[in-house]
């Protein structure tokens, strides 16, 4: 059974300036997009597929160097952050 996904305030966020900043510099916006959106259907369907860091999990994207921070319950996959890997991380997500 897939999980229903759910983007926090934060996680919606980092996915609109990412997509934003990808469009500006390169026109790869509605292509970081679409990673996303194949990796968020992955996840939902497949949540332990990826490596637990106490309570929460990291899935990397495979053509962008970005992280995407998730826990999931029974019945809900909910994402806190997406973030990139080459920037000092201000805050945890």
């Amino acid at each position: 059974m897939a999980l229903t996904p759910y983007l926090a305030a934060q996680a919606q966020t980092d996915l609109l300036e990412a997509v934003e900043w990808y469009q500006e510099q390169a026109r790869l916006g509605s292509a970081f997009h679409d990673e996303f959106a194949a990796l968020l259907k992955v996840l939902c369907e497949t949540p332990t597929l990826f490596a637990e860091y106490g309570d929460i999990r990291r899935a990397l994207l495979r053509r962008f160097p970005y992280a995407v921070y998730y826990e999931f319950t029974s019945s809900r996959l909910v994402i806190h952050a997406i973030l990139h890997m080459k920037r000092k991380p201000t805050r945890r997500y």
